[in-house]
């Protein structure tokens, strides 16, 4: 799945000046991959913000793993 997204995100970029500045490849596709666990983690927790306020859920009640 990853790499479907990497290579869908290099045709998005490939002709983006900040994306070409960075001239390894490896190192392009590590920015993506950060960039996409950072949307990832926002999407998680602004799910559980909204998923709690639903349930009346706070935060000091959850175990974490």
């Amino acid at each position: 799945m990853l790499e479907i997204l990497l290579s869908k995100a290099v045709t998005l970029f490939e002709n983006d000046e900040r994306f070409k500045a960075v001239e390894r490849e490896r190192d392009r596709k590590d920015l993506i991959e950060t960039h996409l666990q950072e949307l990832e983690e926002k999407v998680y927790f602004a799910s559980f913000i909204f998923l709690s306020s639903i349930y009346n859920i706070h935060p000091n009640n959850l175990v974490h793993y």
